[in-house]
Order: structure tokens, then sequence, then C-alpha cells
């Protein structure tokens, strides 16, 4: 690899690589997903991807606690059916909070996957649905369509 920029394609990748490294720094992952596989799974996505700033919530209360007190980006990966506060309630939760939350991005992972279900998530304020369980290829096509840069 070479350590010299003489060209404008050089340029452009110098770009990509710090916009990469500071979405890397700046995002901050938040999972409270109640299937522990899954945990692990996107656990281990995002470490592979050397993803700094993540957390693994047991309830959705301490996430959304933790959540408002800051206003750092974030991707929220949330258990549609989380017992102390369901998808649902964490959207409502979110719009309420206004301006506090609005580089919060929210992904519902759910079972529930017809399309009429899906479009009141997303009219509800979820910026992406995936399907239980979670894939690898599932998660990398939502990070694409959300266009983070990991």
């Amino acid at each position: 690899m070479s350590n010299v920029i003489s060209t404008n394609e050089d340029l452009l990748k110098l770009a990509d690589d710090l916009q990469r490294l500071q979405n890397q720094q700046t995002l901050r992952v938040m999972v409270a997903v109640s299937d522990f596989p899954q945990r692990r799974l996107l656990q281990g996505f995002f470490q592979q991807n050397r993803v700094r700033n993540y957390q693994v919530f047991d309830t959705g209360t301490a996430l959304i606690q933790c959540l408002l007190g800051s206003k750092e980006r974030a991707l929220l990966i949330y258990d549609l059916e989380t017992p102390d506060k369901n998808g649902l309630e964490l959207l409502s939760i979110i719009r309420k909070a206004g301006e506090a939350c609005k580089n919060v991005q929210v992904v519902l992972v759910t079972g529930q996957v017809q399309r009429s279900v899906v479009e009141k998530l997303i009219a509800s304020g979820a910026s992406a649905i995936l399907p239980r369980p979670i894939s690898q290829d599932a998660l990398v096509e939502c990070i694409k369509t959300l266009k983070l840069a990991l």
C-alpha cells in the first residue's frame, strides 16, 4: 500500500477511508433483542466491523434512559416484542423526544414481516425492519439501505 496520493482516485479513496473512520467513532450502536443467539450474531458483526461504541441492553427502559442522555448519532436495533417497552412504545418515546433524537435510526427486529405490519412500523418511525432470525446478509443490506458506513 502506497502512502502517496498521486491521483484523484487516491484522494477519493482517502476521503472514503476518513469518512468510514469518522462514522465508526461517532456512530453509537445500541441493541436490545431478547434472543441470546441473535445478540451474539449482532455483537460479532459489529466487532468484525470494528464498531467501538456498541452496547447491549437487557431492557428497553435501560436503552431509552441511556439514549435520552446522549445526543450522539445512534443506531438502535430493537426487538419489536421487548417485554418492558415494545417497539411501538420505543418509537413513540423517540418521536416525543423530538430534536434530542433527530440522529437516531431505529431498526426493529420482528418475525412479523407481512407487508401491512412493515408499512405500519415504517409509518410509526422505524427506519428499517429486520426479519427474525437475523442473518448477516439481511443486516448488511439494512446497513446499506440506511447509508451507514461501518
